[in-house]
């Protein structure tokens, strides 16, 4: 994924070499690309966290980050599963364009389409979203601790 981020951004530094499963770096915002004055792509900084990955864990820029449909509350969505917030609806929207132009790349580049068809691939992408939020910490990982109570009044963690 950074090499074709490399190559569709036109980064000259900052990158390792490319390997034949995706890099995911978890901290992919504007603020960690560094531009000169005419807003040529330098640099990738941030690099702590950055990983080997399978690609059925690759999600989307985080900068696209949102709740998968799979793991969104049913009162979220209309009646066709489409999300009832317009800002939801945008974000969905603007995934698909992100997908089309990541097949572009690709073919343009003579690639395979392994990147385009991981991050538009639903129930992939709803893997990846709730391994994730499972795995980090927060709201989730707080809610999913398994309590067993005593006849008494006592609970104890089973974490």
């Amino acid at each position: 994924m950074l090499h074709t981020l490399h190559r569709l951004f036109g980064l000259t530094t900052g990158i390792p070499q490319p390997c034949a499963e995706p890099q995911a770096h978890p901290d992919l915002y504007h603020s960690n690309v560094i531009v000169d004055d005419k807003f040529k792509n330098l640099a990738l900084t941030d690099w702590q966290g950055t990983c080997i990955v399978p690609w059925e864990l690759v999600e989307f820029p985080l900068f696209l980050s949102t709740v998968s449909r799979a793991m969104d509350a049913a009162f979220n969505n209309d009646q066709n599963g489409q999300p009832k917030p317009a800002d939801a609806r945008l974000r969905w929207k603007e995934r698909a364009e992100y997908v089309q132009m990541v097949k572009a790349a690709e073919t343009a580049m003579n690639k395979d389409a392994a990147l385009s068809r991981t991050l538009g691939t639903t129930d992939v992408q709803g893997l990846a979203h709730a391994i994730k939020v499972y795995t980090e910490p927060g709201k989730l990982s707080f809610y999913d601790k398994s309590w067993t109570c005593s006849g008494r009044a006592s609970c104890v963690s089973r974490n």
